[in-house]
């Protein structure tokens, strides 16, 4: 569809046995997305993936579902739409990715205009991020 202004994009996985997020990394990520959408008044599209856990989808829940300047919000774990992360990654100006899986950040690479990798503190060296 079409949005009134342009959106930030973002797609949330989860800890890996090469990442590990400590809680609150996800809390920092929140803050810093409301930064930017307030100011650059943005629009936002979320959808987090299988492997993200329960309590970090609910912390985003209750940080955006009800926000209106969130204009989707899909947990994958409920309900995984066909084709929301190719239309979040065309709608987007910019992409805020969790940097836990390189094929999540080399499809929204290859599609979105801008794209900013967010990488918890704590991974292993043999991963092949980072």
């Amino acid at each position: 569809g079409r949005l009134e202004k342009p959106a930030l994009g973002l797609l949330v996985g989860g800890s890996t046995d090469a990442f590990q997020w400590e809680d609150d990394e996800f809390s920092d990520l929140i803050r810093i997305v409301n930064e930017e959408t307030e100011t650059h008044d943005l629009h936002l599209l979320i959808s987090t993936s299988r492997r993200t856990q329960k309590p970090v989808e609910d912390l985003f829940e209750a940080a955006w579902k009800r926000d209106p300047r969130c204009k989707l919000f899909v947990v994958a774990n409920r309900n995984n739409i066909d084709g929301v992360v190719p239309a979040i990654l065309g709608l987007s100006k910019v992409v805020v990715v969790t940097g836990e899986s390189s094929s999540m950040i080399s499809e929204a690479a290859s599609v979105a205009e801008r794209v900013v990798v967010f990488l918890p503190s704590r991974r292993k060296r043999s991963s092949k991020i980072g």
